[in-house]
């Protein structure tokens, strides 16, 4: 039975498959071969599964050598037995008709089944994506605030006539502010120079002796010296005592009819049960915008102090800064850090302003005083502490990925609303997490543990950035791009989601780090400085008069490696600066500014970080010693 039909009038590949009237089942019909026979020719043509057109070729064949089989005598039975196995047979035809099927057809046989195919099996993947991802959840068991709270020092112990340090730095702003509602009301339409702050509200260290409110703020100032002296008191504290909770409020801080007590913020405790927490993200740190405003009027009252020659006063009044400094730090977040530096920043910028203007007042043992605690209270206060962001991290891993017990697992649904919640609708990725995309999103999320090393991985980096100069080389950028592994990949941002959501931006963060070092050094030398006029009679010449007698060791100049900062003797004093950010000795000329208010002043290197390579403040020093200053 093999062969082809004497009635095929072309090339079976080149015929049409589908063809009407000419069906197997018909052909063999009319062909009425003995039942056996008619069996087996329908079993292979239906078991080759071929075109309806070829399907009926094939029949038409099998009927053929059928015919010739029986007009040689063979038996129906005889057939069916020397055929063979009807599979085989049928898998050989279907192979031999499949390799004459011309290019064209096949391809469109190929289209048709993806057609009708790939819908059912793009359902049914996503189907299996549904049911995996909706069946995944978080599981909340670690209670972070109390682990941290575990580290603190016990709340009784820190209680500074009859408060704990954070109210009185509360009520030393509600104090403060109700002042400066009161001032504002007085000036309320009155003229002003443009140049000068209205108010103290914003900074009462802007408020010079030229200023129209100067005798006002003075006078408020002293009004609350005994508030001071409890700040003073609260600073020494190794804890503020502040309970880390994610809800507080002051609801009557408004009314001024209420005893200040009840005007302070209150603070709703936090759930046992993890599950019933907000995120560790969301924790409230209202303490440092009071230590913050404490610190503007410590360094007020340290001015007047000086201006009263009461040096025991004004020390006081530094050491309190510096012990509110290293008070913040002592918190582990960034926030907390970058609160540090700026008051430990505030102190060495009050004692360089009054060495320069009341040199004699100090006494050679108050200037080691001063000098030995800013040695202890550089290494403790200018630096980052990311303890409590690796929590935090931790902490947003249990909310939004499962746990395979072995600290890994895959996003969850709530992981997505809840990144989605925190990081703000704005967010890039905010509309995919909306979307009906999710199951299939999440099988480009990576695990639970790729994430957290990348962030811890980050914040390694971070740390080890901030001990290196500003200008050394890196193969790191210390700034929010660590982070990121491949900026041009399209679906990093989705790969590593935790990363991407909830980056630190640190950029800004490294140049006040630096800057706030830079003073302490300043500072120190400026003290050495003095110390060798009362002993020799003169200012030193340079940074190296100083040297080993005054100043252990020169401080280097983080723009200039292998130099250290610069000194130079001027009539009546000296200058200490930097070479700045363009690494060029400029001989002690200070940036200047061009335009606007800034237009030909000497640009205060607190502002540096403004003012990058390629801007118009590019040329010039920065002058860290005598202190720009408000008379």
């Amino acid at each position: 039975m093999t062969g082809a039909s004497s009635d095929n009038k072309a090339p079976t590949h080149l015929r049409i498959p589908f063809r009407r009237g000419h069906g197997s089942r018909r052909l063999l019909d009319e062909a009425a071969l003995p039942e056996p026979c008619t069996e087996l020719i329908q079993t292979v043509a239906r078991r080759a599964r071929l075109w309806p057109g070829e399907r009926a070729d094939v029949t038409r064949e099998l009927i053929d050598h059928a015919r010739d089989a029986l007009a040689a005598g063979q038996t129906p039975e005889q057939i069916v037995e020397r055929f063979g196995d009807p599979s085989q047979a049928a898998a050989l035809i279907a192979r031999a008709r499949k390799r004459q099927r011309h290019p064209l057809l096949a391809a469109w046989a190929v289209a048709v089944k993806l057609a009708a195919f790939t819908p059912i099996a793009v359902v049914g993947v996503y189907a299996i994506l549904f049911a995996r991802f909706h069946a995944a959840s978080p599981t909340v068991r670690t209670n972070y605030f109390a682990m941290i709270d575990e580290a603190r020092p016990d709340p009784a112990s820190l209680v500074v006539e009859g408060f704990l340090p954070h109210r009185t730095y509360n009520m030393a702003r509600v104090t403060w502010d109700d002042f400066v509602a009161d001032q504002k009301a007085a000036i309320e339409g009155a003229p002003f120079d443009e140049d000068l702050p209205r108010t103290a509200a914003e900074d009462p260290r802007r408020i010079g002796r030229g200023h129209p409110e100067f005798q006002a703020t003075a006078s408020k100032i002293r009004a609350l010296r005994p508030l001071l002296d409890r700040v003073a008191a609260a600073a020494a504290m190794p804890d503020h005592g502040t309970p880390f909770t994610s809800e507080y409020g002051a609801a009557q801080a408004e009314d001024r009819t209420l005893p200040i007590e009840a005007r302070l913020n209150a603070f709703a405790s936090t759930p046992n049960d993890p599950e019933d927490q907000r995120p560790l993200f969301e924790v409230m740190l209202p303490h440092l915008a009071d230590m913050r405003r404490c610190a503007m009027l410590l360094a007020f009252d340290a001015r007047l102090a000086l201006d009263e020659s009461d040096a025991e006063r004004a020390i006081g009044r530094w050491m309190a800064l510096l012990d509110l400094a290293e008070q913040a730090q002592a918190d582990g977040f960034v926030i907390s850090s970058l609160v540090a530096i700026a008051i430990h920043e505030s102190a060495t910028q009050e004692i360089r302003r009054g060495l320069h203007r009341h040199p004699d007042t100090l006494t050679e043992e108050q200037i080691g005083t001063i000098e030995s605690r800013l040695v202890a209270s550089g290494p403790a206060t200018l630096r980052f502490s990311l303890d409590a962001e690796r929590l935090m991290i931790d902490d947003i891993l249990q909310r939004t990925f499962t746990d395979d017990g072995n600290g890994n697992g895959r996003i969850t649904p709530e992981g997505f609303r809840a990144i989605h919640d925190l990081a703000g609708s704005g967010d890039r990725t905010g509309e995919t997490l909306r979307s009906a995309t999710l199951p299939a999103t999440a099988t480009i999320v990576a695990d639970r543990a790729t994430q957290r090393r990348i962030m811890l991985d980050a914040f390694d980096r971070i740390e080890a950035a901030a001990e290196r100069a500003p200008n050394e080389p890196s193969p790191d950028n210390p700034d929010a791009s660590v982070f990121r592994r491949d900026a041009d990949r399209r679906i990093d941002p989705y790969r590593y989601i935790i990363p991407y959501t909830f980056q630190p931006a640190m950029g800004r963060a490294f140049q006040n780090l630096h800057a706030a070092r830079l003073q302490l050094d300043a500072t120190r030398a400026a003290l050495a400085a003095e110390l060798f006029r009362r002993s020799i009679g003169e200012y030193p010449e340079t940074i190296d008069d100083l040297v080993p007698g005054y100043l252990g060791a020169p401080a280097p100049d983080p723009f200039d490696p292998g130099e250290p900062l610069r000194l130079e003797a001027v009539p009546g004093g000296f200058v200490i600066y930097s070479v700045g950010e363009n690494g060029v000795d400029d001989g002690g000329t200070p940036v200047l500014g061009n335009t606007g208010r800034d237009a030909g002043r000497p640009i205060p290197h607190r502002f540096w970080a403004r003012f990058g390579a390629g801007t118009p403040y590019e040329t010039g020093d920065w002058i860290l010693f005598p202190p720009d200053s408000i008379d």
